[in-house]
């Protein structure tokens, strides 16, 4: 067994020896996933991803660790889905354009909202340096999964600014994006256009409340709420 398989099984026997049923059947009500739940405490999660990059990252390059990424994406275990976008995000210094392709195939697994916004972090990561990427983006919109759709708008934004803004496109277009998806019937949706609305606001509040005043009769309740400052 090679040195990183055994940091990697290491790394997910200590993930199981977290699990707590009583907290599982909390998170499995919140989540509203379909997957197993083993109750880990995010916390702790991050902290499993930080020791591994600390064990790995020095040694292996991110094209060496993704394979077993994708095993934990792969997993029916929701906690071995997020710790793979945990640790992922520890390798942001080695992403490039393919990555983003490869992402966005995870997409065909989500059924939640953690998990899909984590997923739309790492790809909105990768957009910011390789903005052609952002043309696969628009095309979720059209998808027939609702949670695609979300994919779409929140991963136009950071939560936490780069070089000082939340966007990692053009104002216009995730403005264009936002009105697209104002129509949509999902309400998962609706939260992830009020969350692209939101920190774009933070950017350019005076380009957002044009936005809003002009589309102030298609807006949902749940973008209402959010934007409330706003209206």
């Amino acid at each position: 067994m090679s040195r990183l398989s055994e940091l990697f099984d290491s790394t997910r026997v200590s993930l199981l020896s977290y699990s707590d049923p009583v907290q599982a059947e909390r998170s499995r009500r919140l989540l509203r996933t379909s997957f197993r739940v083993l109750g880990v405490d995010s916390r702790l999660l991050k902290q499993l991803a930080s020791d591994f990059y600390t064990s790995a990252g020095h040694r292996f390059r991110l094209d060496q660790v993704y394979p077993f990424l994708k095993e934990l994406w792969n997993s029916e275990v929701w906690e071995e889905k997020r710790l793979s976008l945990a640790i992922l995000s520890h390798y942001q210094s080695e992403y490039d354009a393919g990555l983003f392709d490869y992402l966005s195939r995870w997409a065909d697994d989500l059924d939640d909202v953690t998990l899909t916004d984590a997923l739309g972090r790492e790809l909105a990561r990768i957009a910011k340096a390789f903005p052609r990427k952002l043309e696969r983006v628009a095309h979720w919109v059209e998808s027939s999964d609702p949670w695609r759709r979300r994919l779409a708008a929140v991963s136009l934004f950071q939560p936490r600014a780069q070089d000082g803004a939340h966007l990692v496109v053009e104002i216009d277009k995730a403005l264009e994006l936002a009105a697209q998806l104002l129509g949509d019937p999902s309400t998962v949706v609706q939260k992830g256009v009020a969350r692209l609305l939101k920190y774009a606001a933070r950017d350019n509040p005076e380009a957002v409340r044009t936005f809003v005043s002009e589309h102030k009769a298609d807006l949902s309740k749940v973008v209402r709420r959010s934007l409330s400052g706003l209206i």
